[in-house]
Formats: C-alpha cells, structure tokens, sequence
C-alpha cells in the first residue's frame, strides 16, 4: 500500500500507520492482525512477550510531521477505548491489564500505603525456579521470583510490578530483592541464585555505587550471585558501562528477554555477561543444522518460512548470529518458557546450554524443596 507505513514509538511499541479515507480496508487488515494473534503460535509467541496489539483510529493528517499529534490521538483512544464496536470486541478478548488486575484485589487509592509498608517490613517472598544444565541434567543456578504476601494470598511480580514502576519504587524494591537474595545465599551457601533488576532502578546513578558497596560487605557470595538484565537495558545510554560496573563487583549477568536486537549483536563483544536467555516460542520455527554448523558443538538455526511472522528471515539471521557469537564469546544459551513436552523436545534439539520451564521444573517456595529436586523427571 502506497499510503502505509510503519514506524518505531518505542523500544516495545511500533505503529502501523494506514492513510485512508475508506474505513473498510483497514477493518479487513485489522481483523487479520486480530486472527493472526490469535492463533497457534503467535498467540503463544505474543503471550510471552507480553504482545498486545491495540487497535486505534486517528484523523487524517496533511503531512507527515505531526508525529506528536498522532502520538496524542493514539495515547488518548488507547486509554479511552477502542474504536471497534462492542461487539468486535468483547469483555473476554480485551488486553488485561496487569495493573488493572492488582486494582481488583487493592484498592488504588490504597496503594502508596500498601507498598510503603512492605518496603518498610522488608515484607516479600520468593518463589525459586531452578534452571537445568542441559548436559548433566544437574540444577545449575535458581531464578527468584518476588511474591507479596496480601491476605491469604501471594501477589506475583506481573501483578505489582506496573503498579511499582507507577509509583516509581522500582529502585527501593529492587534494592529489597537484593537483600533478600543476599540473606537467602547466606542461609544456603550451597544454592546459586539469579535475580531481576529492572531497567530503569539500573539506569539511576545511585543503584550502582550502593550495589557495589552491598556486595563488598558480602564477598563470599557474589560467584553465588546471577543478576538478570532485560535486553531492553542496551537502549539506555550508558547501558555497557553500567553492566561492566555491575559485572566489576563479581556477579554474573544474564541478558533476558532477548529477541535479537540489531543493537545486541554490533556491541555483543562489549557485553560482560555469562549467559543470555531465549524463550522457547522466539526459537519455535527453527531446527537443529548441525551439518551446516562452522563452530564444533553450535547447532546452526535454519528456518521453516511461515507467512505469519513478518520479518522472520531478518530475525532468523540475527539469532544464528547471536548463537555463533555466543560460541565465540563463551556466552552460555538458556532456553527460557518450556512449559510442554513438545517444547522441551524442540529446545534439546537445539542443544544450548540450559533448559528453564515449568515442565522441566516448577517454581517451588524454599531452597531445601530446591535440593530435593535437584533432578527433574522428564530430565531423566
């Protein structure tokens, strides 16, 4: 189409732009968009990442300069509602809200209180989800996952996450995740144990200087310590001489969440990091090449075309070039998000380092019940 285009709002957010005084070409592209994330793979893929197309309607514009007016119409109707008919669009298919779904459960008016409070009495828990070296079958380290107990129930992290990041308490509660994990591999000096620290607690200047200072105090630890930064991190300025600061106080970094930026792999050699994550569904099109493999033990990934994914051939080069930069730069793959059978099949195809998922091992509340399930069954 000679009056559509597309354009990047920001690093998680693309607009689809259509010029159109006709209303019924878009509604047909549209409704194609909707069956596509829908269904299979995609929905599965776009679950996982968190992919929630909205769908808006703005006024014509004369040229193509009035981003900021766009940027309002969208920000305004996306807020508002959709400019599909009820009907269309009903109460089971609407995008949920995380922060939407904790005002259900907590008032929103009560929510500084709430979260004053548990960062006062230091009141989180955690949940331990333990990764697998694929080789030994043997647990190599556990991710902590924050829970905050409320009642006669545990708040997960997708729960109060966007309400901490509204109330810009990131910083403090992830300062509180450190400690805690700090406490727990102090109480179990056996365990190995990853961490989440968001972008922007890492992008503040007073986080570093307090988690390096934290970790001299706790020297025995830090090759105990995994800390999990997203991939979305590489954007902020900075970001490289951030993770090297991390890197210098002697934990080990897992890149997260990787979707195989063009970012990622021009500063790759740069990044002072261990490990990187993929999800299982990012890999879902791809088999195992070992002949066409250049490096001994990296399987190379060639892709089955699907006329779903647009732009898959691009992304399919820039993930075997992370996998073979990786092998360079002895960087360890994880596969993250092996909830089934077939997943855990597909991902020991590939043959990457380790394995994560709630079919190969699911989030248990102590690190004793971790050593008890050092070895899960469909790992035997």
């Amino acid at each position: 189409h000679s009056n559509a285009f597309v354009c990047r709002r920001s690093s998680a957010e693309f607009v689809v732009w259509l010029a159109s005084s006709d209303l019924l070409p878009a509604q047909g592209l549209i409704q194609q968009f909707k069956t596509a994330f829908s269904q299979g793979q995609m929905r599965a893929l776009s679950e996982r990442l968190w992919i929630e197309p909205s769908y808006v309607v703005c006024p014509l514009i004369g040229d193509n300069t009035a981003w900021q007016g766009v940027y309002q119409e969208l920000d305004r109707q996306t807020h508002q509602k959709s400019p599909l008919s009820e009907n269309e669009l009903s109460e089971d298919n609407r995008p949920k809200d995380d922060a939407q779904s904790l005002q259900m459960i907590i008032p929103k008016q009560d929510w500084p209180q709430f979260f004053a409070r548990c960062l006062s009495e230091k009141a989180i828990t955690f949940e331990f989800q333990p990764i697998f070296r694929s080789d030994t079958r043997q647990q190599w380290f556990a991710e902590c996952l924050m829970r905050i107990p409320y009642q006669d129930q545990q708040l997960q992290g997708f729960q109060v996450w966007p309400a901490i990041e509204q109330l810009k308490l990131t910083c403090a509660f992830d300062r509180l995740v450190v400690q805690a994990a700090l406490m727990y591999l102090h109480a179990n000096p056996e365990q190995k144990l990853s961490i989440n620290i968001c972008d922007q607690t890492l992008a503040t200047s007073e986080f570093l200087p307090w988690f390096s200072h934290t970790m001299s105090n706790y020297p025995d630890l830090t090759d105990d310590l995994f800390i999990e930064v997203q991939e979305s991190f590489l954007e902020y300025p900075q970001a490289i001489n951030s993770l090297i600061t991390l890197s210098a106080t002697g934990v080990q970094l897992v890149l997260d969440r990787v979707v195989a930026r063009q970012q990622t792999i021009e500063s790759f050699v740069l990044l002072p990091i261990a490990a990187i994550k993929f999800d299982v569904d990012l890999l879902a099109h791809y088999v195992q090449s070992p002949q066409k493999s250049s490096m001994p033990g990296l399987a190379t990934a060639s892709l089955e075309p699907t006329p779903v994914i647009a732009g898959t051939e691009q992304q399919n080069l820039f993930i075997s070039s992370l996998f073979t930069l990786a092998n360079t730069c002895d960087v360890e793959i994880i596969i993250d998000g092996i909830e089934t059978k077939q997943q855990f099949l597909r991902a020991e195809q590939l043959q990457m380092a380790g394995l994560q998922g709630f079919y190969i091992g699911r989030p248990v509340a102590s690190c004793q019940q971790l050593l008890s399930k050092a070895t899960h069954a469909a790992l035997s």
